[in-house]
């Protein structure tokens, strides 16, 4: 998870925690469902493998928009 929302956490470093899933041959998945189009996410850059977000957290845009 890259940001939570009831929190406000981010995490740092998921470049570093990608390097470290790739040295034992595992693959990174990246929640971005809060972060996504509110700050940097960098998935190429980090070695992120899979990512996935949404637009109803950060975008604040209605659930399965548009209809």
């Amino acid at each position: 998870m890259h940001a939570e929302t009831s929190t406000g956490a981010l995490q740092p470093g998921i470049d570093e925690i990608a390097a470290a899933a790739h040295r034992y041959g595992a693959l990174l998945i990246l929640d971005t469902v809060t972060s996504l189009g509110g700050m940097a996410v960098e998935i190429d850059a980090w070695g992120v493998d899979v990512a996935y977000s949404a637009a109803q957290k950060c975008l604040s845009c209605l659930l399965g928009w548009p209809h």
